[in-house]
């Protein structure tokens, strides 16, 4: 069994700024909640996860957003 902190795929560069990670997943939750499930730096790469995350969790409600307030 691999330990996950050393499997190549799910480990994940420590950044000191999220602000280079403008796109945010986020799950939608009942009451006008949110859970943010992630940062990326490309809104393609937002959206995969996002596609990923559907068919893994279908009866989950997922959206790409763009955080202004984080780009410099």
């Amino acid at each position: 069994m691999v330990a996950q902190q050393n499997h190549p795929h799910l480990r994940r560069k420590a950044s000191p700024n999220q602000k280079n990670y403008p796109w945010t997943l986020v799950r939608l939750l009942p009451n006008a909640q949110h859970y943010t499930f992630g940062r990326f730096y490309s809104r393609t790469e937002a959206e995969n996860n996002k596609r990923f995350l559907g068919k893994w969790m279908p009866a989950a409600e997922f959206e790409v957003v763009f955080d202004a307030d984080g780009v410099t």
